[in-house]
């Protein structure tokens, strides 16, 4: 009887954490979601030389870029998307002359859900000159390379714009984040999946507010670059990582 229980008892256990045990709405497999399962904490990319490289990460400034009063220094700037709100043509053109101000040698983004499906997105790399917009593409820097992605919302499974990230790329661009890294359990599974073959140094993101900051799996830092709070106004510094 006792052995019965016992298994009775493991076999609920796993049902409730494969469920999502006590986690939020955005339940999914309890191993999968473990930081510690993942490739990136088991098998990590090998260490690498420095590159020497000072990276500004910012995200979700939807048309409140003017509200950063102070950005730290550094080579490159990385916006993960969302720098208007709901695709206003005026926030575009004022970030990009907003970015026009700053001092940086290098300034990346991807697009994110607010901007993805503007009117005006067809001339976006006219609209945003002083920036390198990258859509499934890649940008080759001084012997490192970054690579930028569309907007997607999570994927559940497999997504081929994600099977374009070559193993060869440092910096990943993605405005979602990888389900299970700085996202409050609701990020992009595919995304996590191409992270875990790729095993950049680093990657950027966005889009859930709440879950900005940055953290460390093996050799794969992973930021969270949102800098506003729920209503949208700007809460949070810029994200200064070393590579």
């Amino acid at each position: 009887i006792i052995c019965v229980v016992g298994i009775l008892l493991t076999l609920l256990t796993v049902k409730f954490l494969i469920s999502g045990g006590f986690r939020n709405s955005c339940r999914y497999n309890f191993f999968i979601s473990s930081k510690w399962t993942s490739p990136l904490w088991l098998f990590p990319r090998p260490a690498s030389l420095p590159l020497g490289k000072t990276i500004v990460c910012i995200s979700d400034t939807h048309g409140r870029h003017r509200q950063l009063r102070y950005m730290p220094p550094g080579d490159i700037l990385i916006h993960a998307g969302d720098y208007t709100l709901f695709g206003k043509y005026e926030e575009a053109v004022d970030f990009n002359a907003w970015l026009g101000t700053l001092n940086y040698d290098t300034v990346v983004l991807v697009h994110g859900n607010h901007d993805a499906n503007a009117s005006w997105k067809k001339d976006a790399d006219a609209i945003l000159s002083n920036a390198t917009i990258l859509n499934d593409q890649s940008l080759d820097l001084d012997g490192f390379r970054i690579h930028g992605t569309q907007f997607f919302w999570p994927c559940r499974w497999s997504n081929p714009s994600y099977e374009l990230i070559s193993p060869r790329t440092d910096v990943v661009i993605a405005h979602g984040p990888a389900y299970g890294f700085v996202d409050n359990d609701c990020g992009c599974r595919a995304l996590r999946r191409a992270v875990e073959r790729v095993k950049p140094r680093l990657v950027v993101s966005g889009h859930i507010h709440s879950a900005s900051g940055i953290e460390r799996i093996g050799n794969t830092i992973f930021v969270n670059a949102a800098v506003v709070s729920g209503d949208r106004n700007v809460t949070k510094r810029p994200i200064v990582v070393n590579l």
